[in-house]
């Protein structure tokens, strides 16, 4: 990871920008967090993930991987969560909410408040129980040279041991492998929600060329 001296989002096209000290700047459509919840069996893990301003040779915006951390201990690790968080402009987690797990909205709320944190809000993660979907995505984007993982991290350790079909061999991929699980939450929201210019530069003119919508505001 390289030392930011600053990370800024313009407010014109939202983009964050990275301001490096001796380098140019780097530009991220979007910089988003997973994070997967402790259970009985696996701890808590997040990882955080910056969508490039290029094109490669595939046409994809490549992602890149920041950071990551484990703990059983939830408080524990949104500590690590939210510095990383702030230093690098992330500003939402994309997390599964369904069933059982909507306490942890709670839990995450009292900890923001206790802690005085502002501007990180959870997401409700697309597709959250379909695992072997964002399986497949996640190994079509590495195919294609637009997600690198860094060696020896807990991500790269548990892509490397992965069965090609998980629920062959457990029922439970999600628990298993923890660090796929957060890392499939970030990559299916940047799949499904891409990087977009904010409603604030389109030329509205007559905005009844925008049915139910004035200013980007539904009416």
């Amino acid at each position: 990871m390289y030392p930011i001296k600053v990370a800024r989002k313009d407010k014109h096209d939202g983009k964050i920008y990275h301001e490096i000290e001796g380098q140019d700047d780097k530009i991220y459509l979007n910089i988003r967090a997973g994070l997967s919840w402790p259970n009985k069996s696996a701890p808590a893990y997040y990882c955080i993930l910056g969508q490039e301003d290029r094109e490669n040779e595939f046409k994809r915006f490549p992602i890149a991987f920041f950071y990551e951390g484990q703990s059983k201990d939830l408080n524990l690790l949104l500590d690590k969560l939210t510095d990383h968080a702030k230093i690098l402009m992330c500003e939402e987690v994309q997390v599964d909410l369904t069933g059982d797990r909507e306490c942890f909205r709670d839990s995450f709320s009292d900890y923001c408040k206790e802690t005085e944190t502002r501007g990180l809000y959870l997401r409700q993660a697309p597709w959250p129980e379909n695992f072997s979907y964002g399986l497949g995505l996640l190994r079509d984007w590495l195919e294609k040279k637009s997600l690198e993982i860094e060696r020896g991290t807990i991500l790269a350790q548990q892509l490397g041991r992965i069965p090609e079909d998980p629920s062959a061999h457990t029922t439970e991929p999600e628990v298993d492998f923890f660090a796929v699980n957060a890392l499939r939450y970030a990559l299916c929201a940047f799949q499904k929600y891409p990087w977009r210019a904010p409603l604030e530069d389109i030329d509205y003119g007559d905005w009844n060329q925008y049915p139910g919508f004035y200013k980007g505001i539904p009416i």
